[in-house]
């Protein structure tokens, strides 16, 4: 993807990608499926809620040098709340750490 949709040469941190799941067999949704996310995701909701597959994913890189961590822990979804104070929407966040020697 960033093949593709490469940042510019002289960009440094946070660039993000949105690839949106138009059609069936996307690498991105079919490893979503593959490795049962979506089940393990679904033990986090009552039982009366279902998981939805997700039709679009953020892969999110950090280019160096960047001194700043890309930013903290946080839960998608907590602000802004719903009008009785429920939190909104909630995304689960899948994470790779690209090592680097």
């Amino acid at each position: 993807m960033l093949e593709r949709q490469p940042y510019a040469d002289d960009h440094v941190g946070p660039y993000f990608l949105w690839p949106p799941f138009l059609s069936p067999g996307h690498p991105l949704l079919d490893f979503y499926r593959e490795t049962g996310i979506g089940e393990l995701a679904g033990q986090l909701l009552r039982a009366d809620l279902a998981v939805q597959d997700p039709d679009f994913a953020q892969v999110a890189t950090t280019i160096p040098p960047w001194p700043h961590r890309p930013g903290g822990p946080h839960v998608d979804g907590l602000t802004p709340g719903e009008a009785d104070g429920r939190p909104g929407t909630f995304s689960l966040l899948a994470r790779r750490m690209a090592h680097r020697p």
